[in-house]
């Protein structure tokens, strides 16, 4: 078992849409700033650590449910859509998601 002590990002991004994701990810990369992206925070692999600092890219106000195509057994979803969210929408489909990655996982 390692354990590496919790590490703060340097500061946290909000984005609400793909370009301001794009934005933020081309800034860090101009100035050769880490970036960590967050989702609903299972952090099931360490993934939310920042040991080199950063920037913390909070995915939860991507939610949106784009589109559902039950003939083909598939959705597009944001990165902030939960696995409980995204079952209440199928829910009238006759669909699920029954993978159940931990936390409430988006």
């Amino acid at each position: 078992t390692t354990y590496i002590p919790t590490q703060a990002p340097d500061g946290v991004a909000f984005p609400e849409t793909t370009a301001e994701v794009q934005e933020i990810v081309s800034a860090c990369a101009v100035h050769r700033v880490p970036v960590i992206a967050f989702g609903v925070g299972s952090s099931l692999e360490g993934h939310t650590n920042a040991p080199g600092g950063g920037i913390s890219v909070d995915m939860s106000r991507m939610n949106r449910i784009l589109a559902v195509n039950p003939q083909d057994l598939d959705c597009t979803v944001e990165p902030g859509v939960t696995r409980e969210d995204l079952n209440r929408h199928l829910r009238d489909t006759g669909l699920f998601f029954p993978i159940d990655p931990g936390a409430n996982a988006s």
